[in-house]
């Protein structure tokens, strides 16, 4: 008998920016760690999604592009207005094994350990082709986590402090809230 099993690595990306609105428009892009597409798909009312990679295993880089229109996209939390995405935000992480989940924040904190990264090889997978690592991205993600006293970037929830959220201030402060 010859048994095969499916290997479904899933990436399921949360975009953090302040509470995404149910009106969004964005959309994940997905690509390996040379820069070729993977994926793309468009973010759930609650800025979530997850995209089946089948077999991939390797480095994952996942972008959320600044939409061509204005209209909000999230809310601000200084002001508690909608505001239009108007950047690229990035994040980045590896699928090592079969059957494999892996669950990236996409956010401030993670677009900033994505550019320390390319800034570590010296060169850019989405514009030149520079290969990233999943060393490179793990450290890198690691080291931008605990710069701003986080356990870890990914794998874990973030609540924001505005919106249905669940965020509570009377019950003092845990993680998910202190990342959001």
């Amino acid at each position: 008998f010859n048994f095969t099993t499916a290997t479904a690595n899933v990436v399921e990306i949360a975009v953090a920016v302040g509470q995404v609105l149910t009106s969004n428009r964005l959309t994940a892009a997905l690509y390996d760690g040379s820069g070729n597409l993977l994926a793309t798909a468009e973010l759930g009312a609650d800025g979530k999604v997850a995209v089946d990679l089948g077999s991939y295993r390797g480095v994952i880089i996942a972008r959320v592009a600044k939409d061509a229109d204005s209209l909000p996209d999230y809310l601000d939390e200084a002001t508690g207005q909608g505001k239009d995405l108007d950047v690229d935000l990035f994040a980045m992480g590896a699928i090592a094994d079969s059957s494999n989940k892996l669950s990236l924040n996409i956010n401030v904190l993670s677009t900033v350990a994505y550019k320390k990264a390319i800034e570590t090889i010296g060169g850019n997978p989405l514009t030149d082709g520079a290969q990233l690592s999943s060393s490179i991205a793990e450290v890198t993600n690691t080291a931008i986590a605990k710069v701003f006293g986080l356990e870890r970037l990914h794998d874990q929830p973030i609540v924001t402090v505005n919106g249905a959220n669940g965020y509570n201030p009377t019950d003092g402060v845990n993680q998910a809230e202190k990342y959001g």
